[in-house]
């Protein structure tokens, strides 16, 4: 059997594609890019993945008037672990650290056995089934106009829009042995 730190542990990778496109016939530009970025952490059940866009296109309707548009979108998620703390609450660092070598780490029944020294501490195994998710999303758009009244004379409009969302997806299973701790007491 693996010792705890080996249980909560894992191979972690980042990777990055990125991607544009541009061009311009002398009336119309145009520039179009994408990135993915996706992040597997070290311990068990962390991890990022964002993606960003972003459009930016001008034209020429005139020798006197420009228009034009700029987006840029962008989602992330990330995944994460109880990593903070100290003593009962350091999180699965800390109870993998202080948890013994000869106790298995799960159970036939799938229960989590607690560490009898320590036993105000988390069994490090039973972390891994606790979700705590934050998904970030962000749209930013902007559009001008211009005008060329009079040589050096320039009227010139913009308009923007920023929206910004953040969800958190929180769960902790009754296994977890907090739980199961303040229904003891409860």
């Amino acid at each position: 059997q693996p010792n705890a730190m080996e249980a909560i542990t894992q191979s972690g990778y980042t990777q990055q594609h990125n991607l544009s496109v541009s061009a311009s016939n002398g009336k119309t530009s145009y520039f179009i890019s994408g990135n993915y970025y996706n992040q597997k952490g070290v311990i068990m059940g962390t991890d990022y993945k964002r993606w960003n866009g972003k459009v930016n296109l001008d034209q020429s309707l005139s020798d006197k008037v420009k228009v034009g548009i700029n987006l840029i979108g962008s989602n992330g998620t990330s995944k994460n672990a109880v990593t903070g703390g100290t003593f009962e609450n350091g999180g699965i660092i800390t109870a993998a650290l202080y948890y013994p070598a000869n106790l298995p780490l799960q159970l036939p029944d799938g229960s989590y056995p607690l560490n009898p020294s320590y036993t105000n501490t988390p069994n490090p195994l039973s972390f891994t089934t606790i979700t705590d998710e934050i998904i970030n999303q962000r749209l930013l758009a902007s559009a001008y106009g211009s005008w060329e009244i009079i040589k050096d004379l320039t009227a010139k409009a913009n308009f923007s829009y920023d929206q910004a969302t953040a969800t958190r997806n929180n769960y902790i299973p009754s296994t977890f042995s907090y739980v199961r701790h303040v229904k003891r007491i409860a």
